[in-house]
C-alpha cells in the first residue's frame, strides 16, 4: 500500500519552539524555573522464551525497580515583600511541592504562546539542593529540585490557549 507523498512534507508554517520559558504548576501554585531535566517516560519489561513454535520472545510489562524523576533548576527568589513574603513563599513550598499532587509543565515561547503541555502525578520533592553560599563570589544562588512522578503525558495544547 503507498502512502500519499503529502503525509512526509514539511509544513513551512509549524513553528519550532525554541527559546521557551517552562511554568510549572503543582496543584494550585504557579512556579517559574530555568531548566527542567528528566523528562521522559520509560517502561521495563522482561523477556521469555516459550517454548513451541513462536519464533520471537514474549514481552511482559515489569513493574518499575526505580521511580521516574524530573529535576528544575531555578535562580533562588529573593522576596522583597519582607519577612510576611518569605514566610508565604516557605509555606507554599511546604504545602504543595511535599506532597503528592497533580502538576503541569508548560512551554511558553517568546512571544507568549503555549508550544506544550505536559501533565503528570508528583509524588513530593524527594532531593532538594542550593548552589554553595561565597560571599566572596558574584553568582547567582541556584536552587534544584528533584521529583518523583507516577508518569508524564503529553496533552494536546487547545487551539485558544492564552
Amino acid at each position: 500500500m503507498k502512502l500519499p507523498m503529502s503525509m512526509f512534507k514539511f509544513n513551512p508554517e509549524a513553528k519550532i519552539a525554541k527559546s521557551c520559558n517552562f511554568v510549572v504548576t503543582f496543584g494550585l501554585c504557579e512556579f517559574a524555573f530555568q531548566s527542567i531535566s528528566g523528562m521522559e517516560m520509560d517502561e521495563e519489561f522482561r523477556y521469555i522464551n516459550e517454548g513451541g513454535r513462536n519464533g520471537y520472545p514474549i514481552r511482559l510489562r515489569q513493574p518499575r525497580s526505580s521511580p521516574h524523576k524530573i529535576t528544575f533548576k531555578r535562580a533562588v527568589p529573593m522576596s522583597d515583600r519582607g519577612i510576611i513574603g518569605l514566610a508565604v513563599d516557605i509555606l507554599q513550598e511546604k504545602l504543595f511541592l511535599r506532597r503528592k499532587m497533580p502538576g503541569f509543565i508548560f512551554v511558553i515561547d517568546v512571544d507568549r504562546e503555549v508550544k506544550a503541555i505536559y501533565s503528570f502525578m508528583s509524588e513530593g520533592i524527594v532531593e532538594h539542593q542550593v548552589s554553595d553560599f561565597d560571599a566572596m563570589n558574584s553568582e547567582v544562588l541556584i536552587e534544584t529540585m528533584t521529583i518523583t512522578h507516577r508518569g508524564l503525558h503529553r496533552v494536546p495544547v487547545p487551539p485558544t490557549l492564552f
